[in-house]
């Protein structure tokens, strides 16, 4: 009896301790569970919000394409005599006519797609009905024997079944062609699309049609190609040309975080005001390449802002909207807060003093000379004027780029013209800075 009395107790006492873990676990549990509903409800809130930041993005990205009815004529380009095709193919000036055959029929245009002539189009020519011919984009090596999208790294808008096709799939897209129809293709180079990546559009009748396809970039760039299924079908190629980007100002190709006030010449960072990341870089690229004309122009910095991480430079036109000027190949940099000059790297080299509130920054080109005698009335900035035409400028030759503070010469560098040559750029990178540009000083000088 008292053995059993003795079990009993210890008995009882293991199911107190077992009901006191139980309990202990109990509460463990139901705290791991109010933990993880509040991270997922913390989860849920920030996938909202970048859903509604995406669309947003995506909103406004669809409405600068569909703003894009007025085409920029005075830029608009042909290149006749520019083209690849096959030999089932006639051509006749701007016209290409498929004859038949064993394999498709395709014209290459051997202009490629970049920044400034984003854009091309082609009218098809005959009496009336449908058409099965297709326009795109290839890459440098695409084959004539093709439709536009059924091979390699490009994409294609196909007349008869109003599809695209790119990444060896097939996607319903928008309406099929028609005789008498203008199609069009387009590359939107918008940051937004994430390196070496763009934005693809498709036109009919300048109209935009379906959505922006994300594409990324062979390494030699997009090719406008046409391609021809039926005997007989005809275009006329219409030409290269920019189609417009809905900026404030006729001033500026392309920008990145960057607010544009009043004329379009006051600029005002609008990144990331917590501090600077690699894809809040504030730049703005100018529409316009230095020449023997215009080869100067200049910023005057109205704030500093945070930590005056401004600059001004020249850049080519395929320059990443991620870096500051002079960070990378094709540009070259004169940066405000370290008076360091940054020349297609981001180390930099001591070259001049800082610059602060009111100084005026100004960078040009000293072209090769072609005659000897100047004006003994031309400044210091102007000294390289040469009429149009008097110099040569060609990619991969070499040219002097030089900068200024408050109108004196800094220092200059030897530099060689990229393809297409030097375009002004201006970068910021600090909450509260703010500056503006003036791209005709040398009139106000002289």
């Amino acid at each position: 009896e008292k053995k059993h009395d003795k079990d009993k107790k210890e008995l009882q006492q293991q199911l107190l301790e077992q009901e006191k873990k139980h309990n202990e676990d109990k509460k463990e549990l139901q705290q791991q569970l109010i933990q993880q509903e509040k991270k997922h409800e913390k989860d849920k809130k920030l996938l909202n919000h970048l859903l509604v930041q995406q669309k947003k993005h995506e909103s406004q990205l669809l409405g600068i394409i569909r703003e894009r009815d007025n085409l920029d004529l005075p830029v608009k380009l042909h290149t006749k005599g520019r083209y690849e095709c096959g030999s089932n193919m006639t051509v006749d000036g701007d016209m290409f006519m498929f004859q038949g055959g064993e394999s498709v029929g395709v014209v290459k245009i051997l202009e490629p797609i970049h920044p400034i002539l984003n854009y091309f189009e082609y009218e098809i020519l005959g009496e009336s009905g449908e058409t099965a011919m297709g326009i795109g984009l290839g890459e440098t090596k695409f084959p004539l024997d093709h439709m536009p999208g059924l091979i390699g790294s490009g994409i294609g808008y196909h007349g008869d079944d109003g599809n695209t096709f790119y990444g060896n799939m097939r996607y319903k897209y928008g309406p099929l062609f028609s005789i008498g129809d203008r199609m069009g293709c387009g590359v939107d180079f918008s940051p937004k699309a994430g390196c070496n990546h763009v934005y693809v559009f498709f036109t009919v009748n300048g109209k935009q049609v379906g959505e922006l396809i994300r594409m990324k970039v062979p390494p030699y760039g997009f090719y406008p190609v046409i391609g021809f299924r039926s005997p007989g079908e005809r275009v006329r190629y219409l030409g290269h040309w920019r189609w417009g980007r809905g900026f404030p100002t006729p001033h500026w190709l392309r920008s990145n975080c960057i607010k544009f006030l009043d004329d379009g010449l006051t600029l005002e960072y609008d990144g990331n005001e917590e501090g600077c990341k690699l894809n809040d870089i504030g730049i703005a690229q100018a529409n316009f390449r230095l020449t023997p004309t215009n080869h100067y122009f200049e910023m005057r910095i109205v704030d500093p802002g945070q930590d005056s991480w401004l600059a001004l430079g020249l850049a080519k036109t395929t320059y990443p909207l991620t870096k500051h000027p002079g960070w990378a190949e094709g540009s070259i940099g004169y940066h405000a807060d370290d008076g360091r000059l940054f020349k297609e790297n981001g180390l930099g080299d001591p070259f001049g003093p800082t610059c602060t509130t009111g100084d005026i920054m100004g960078c040009g080109i000293k072209f090769p000379m072609t005659h000897d005698k100047l004006s003994d009335k031309m400044s210091a900035l102007d000294i390289n004027y040469r009429p149009e035409g008097t110099c040569d400028y060609e990619a991969g030759s070499s040219c002097t780029v030089y900068f200024t503070k408050n109108r004196e010469v800094v220092g200059e560098t030897e530099c060689v013209v990229p393809k297409g040559g030097f375009y002004p750029v201006v970068g910021m990178c600090s909450k509260g800075e703010k500056m503006v540009v003036n791209f005709s000083p040398l009139s106000e000088v002289i």
